[in-house]
């Protein structure tokens, strides 16, 4: 179980600055609000639906301007994004479900992640150009629409 933490901490740490107003002032929240606590696959869901959406759109497109073969290609740089969210939110939920870290060893973590990610990215990339030939461009067209639904649900992270 997760160490808890105290739900104004960052308010609290913040300079005052006369005239500025913090967004936990205002009750900032997120585009989609999603909690922390609930399953892995509760906590992708939002997530992976939007990503489908947009990355079946873009596909779509591609299918009716320029056929079959620039739409697989979308749909593998979708599957891409998918899995790069995959794995960020699986170690989210590995560092919110395990003990309570150190700085230090959340700092890790979370380089450890990011490298993870990349390294995944890149070799996919690397098997869908160099080794099945898909088209470059809309693979990186499937990949964007794919981060466009991770940037527009956001991570959900109210700490």
């Amino acid at each position: 179980m997760p160490a808890p933490t105290a739900p104004g901490l960052l308010a609290r740490v913040q300079p005052t600055v006369p005239g500025r107003v913090w967004p936990q002032q205002i009750g900032h929240k997120p585009l989609i609000n999603r909690s922390n606590s609930g399953s892995f696959r509760d906590r992708i869901g939002t997530a992976l639906r939007l990503q489908l959406v947009l990355v079946g759109l873009a596909a779509g497109v591609f299918y009716a301007l320029s056929g079959r073969f620039p739409a697989l290609s979308v749909l593998f740089g979708g599957a891409m994004a998918a899995f790069n969210q995959v794995l960020l939110e699986w170690r989210r939920y590995q560092a919110d479900s395990g003990r309570a870290l150190s700085a230090g060893q959340s700092l890790w973590a979370l380089y450890r992640s990011a490298i993870e990610r990349f390294a995944l990215v890149l070799a996919l990339f690397a098997l869908g150009i160099g080794v099945l030939r898909l088209e470059p461009m809309p693979l990186l067209i499937g990949f964007i629409a794919g981060q466009l639904g991770l940037f527009v649900t956001g991570t959900g992270r109210k700490n």
